[in-house]
């Protein structure tokens, strides 16, 4: 790590050096107080969620280029796969 001392620090650091190990509950109180946004809020988690889960959808047709719709959640050009993107529910459990 003394490698890396001289690095500029460019991110937020919640804490001090000694309890960076709960730097992110620190941040996450502190988004929770309305100090900012955590590192990893749902606008950039969200998204990144969106994309690692059309891969699992890509697995379930293989050699086809999936188009997602991603306003409405559905593959526009496979409508087999749309059966995964959502769960049915037992009758008087809904959402």
């Amino acid at each position: 790590m003394t490698d890396f001392a001289s690095l500029p620090r460019t991110l937020p650091r919640f804490g001090t050096d000694d309890d960076q190990d709960i730097a992110h509950h620190l941040e996450w109180i502190g988004a929770c107080k309305g100090d900012g946004k955590t590192f990893s809020n749902f606008d950039y988690a969200g998204p990144m969620t969106e994309t690692v889960l059309l891969g699992v959808l890509a697995m379930r047709a293989p050699g086809t280029r999936l188009e997602w719709d991603s306003e409405n959640l559905k593959v526009k050009n496979a409508p087999e796969i749309n059966q995964y993107t959502h769960i049915e529910y037992r009758k008087g459990w809904t959402l």
